[in-house]
């Protein structure tokens, strides 16, 4: 055996010492942290390092999503940042948002919602905060906000050619050992799928938007019926229709993906189903899948109030886009009236927990750890246990949902401080 010096010793427990004292330290700098200084925190945090998150993909989507809605709830200075990358794309004659309003056709790539799918999003933050501050913006004109929004969704979204049973959109390729053509399902996809049909549909609601819930519905029955585990109402993070086999594993984040786009899913087909008894009974549905995976999340809540890298899995690792993404859909579910009784009570409780163990994660100047990098699906429990979780990576799909669970904390908070003025 090789023989260890007192100084190595003392310079091993020394760092080691040093490592648990920055950890507690960071979590002491947060512990009574109200949401809006989590947002700054965390926003400013992002700001910092821009150039490394503002990119056009799916992951840089949800970044400004989170700063939009966070200037929206708090008032954070985000917003003109964000429009001066909005109004700088679209002048980018090669940039999706550009072929969009112009009406240019947009190639499909290999996956719906890597790049295009999700490209809309802070278009139609813009166009609805402007439509519902008229009088801070009278001579705003969202017609190219909403054309590209609305080419993207009837173009390539809902003309996807990769499909399951002509409905669930799929991907050509899914993990190592197996094989089929077009017939694998991404749990991530579901929410990059239905998340701008969801939105545009709610903020310019017409009859004529119908098809948008169609198309809504079918990702999130199909979802259920394949990537879904009855046994715990956890979802596997893949799916081969072709030998009807699932992926290893519930990553956290894919869970994650499914919850927000039942949460986005639900929310429009609800306005519509007064319309008729398809989208009534589509909404009935909705409802009840959304109901069903938060009442599985419970259980897998850990004391801290986070959520595992594996959904299922109480020793992989605590991981932060998943406990957000958990929390912000538990708070809204609570706001919004789609839970009552015990099941409110207990969504309640898990999204304020849920939040206390999100300021664990976030240091001095708005560094987060925890959250897990973008990852193809793994063939076994090691592969997602070893994804790096470096905060310069977690900009793709997982940093902006800190900002979306603070927003929704601050309005859950809201709402339940309403609630007591009204039965006093």
């Amino acid at each position: 055996m090789t023989r260890i010096s007192r100084m190595q010793l003392l310079v091993s427990s020394l760092a080691i010492a040093t490592y648990l004292l920055s950890l507690h330290c960071e979590s002491a700098l947060a512990e009574d942290m109200k949401p809006k200084e989590f947002a700054r925190l965390v926003g400013d945090g992002i700001m910092a390092h821009k150039d490394v998150f503002f990119v056009w993909d799916y992951g840089g989507v949800m970044v400004m999503d989170g700063l939009w809605q966070a200037n929206v709830t708090f008032g954070l200075p985000y917003a003109d940042v964000i429009e001066g990358y909005l109004d700088e794309y679209l002048q980018d004659t090669k940039s999706v948002a550009y072929k969009a309003a112009h009406g240019e056709a947009i190639s499909f790539g290999g996956n719906i919602g890597d790049v295009t799918s999700m490209i809309p999003v802070p278009y139609l933050n813009r166009a609805r905060t402007y439509r519902d501050r008229q009088d801070t913006h009278p001579h705003y004109d969202n017609a190219t906000d909403l054309q590209i929004a609305r080419f993207i969704t009837e173009t390539y979204i809902m003309r996807w050619p990769r499909r399951v049973g002509n409905a669930i959109v799929s991907r050509d390729h899914g993990w190592a050992g197996e094989e089929g053509n077009n017939s694998f399902l991404w749990a991530d996809d579901q929410y990059k799928a239905v998340i701008v049909p969801s939105r545009l549909g709610h903020l310019n609601f017409s009859r004529a938007n119908l098809p948008y819930m169609g198309f809504v519905m079918a990702q999130l029955d199909g979802f259920w019926e394949y990537t879904r585990d009855p046994s715990d109402s956890a979802y596997y993070h893949g799916y081969n229709h072709a030998d009807n086999e699932t992926s290893c594993c519930k990553w956290g984040r894919a869970n994650g993906y499914s919850l927000f786009a039942k949460v986005e899913g639900f929310a429009a087909l609800e306005a519509y189903a007064p319309m008729n008894k398809g989208t009534l009974y589509a909404a009935q549905r909705a409802k009840e899948y959304l109901q069903d995976q938060l009442t599985g999340i419970l259980q897998f809540q850990s004391e801290d109030g986070r959520w595992h890298q594996l959904t299922n899995d109480s020793s992989s690792f605590l991981e932060t886009s998943s406990t957000a993404m958990f929390t912000a859909s538990l708070a809204r579910s609570v706001r919004e009236g789609w839970v009552s009784g015990t099941l409110a009570q207990q969504c309640t409780a898990a999204a304020l927990k849920g939040y206390r163990g999100l300021l664990k994660t976030v240091n001095s100047t708005g560094g987060v750890s925890g959250i897990c990098e973008g990852t193809e699906i793994q063939t076994s429990a090691t592969g997602y246990l070893s994804r790096p979780t470096e905060y310069l990576k977690s900009g793709d799909g997982g940093l902006g949902t800190l900002l979306l669970a603070a927003v929704e904390i601050q309005k859950l908070n809201d709402h339940l401080d309403e609630q007591k003025h009204l039965h006093v």
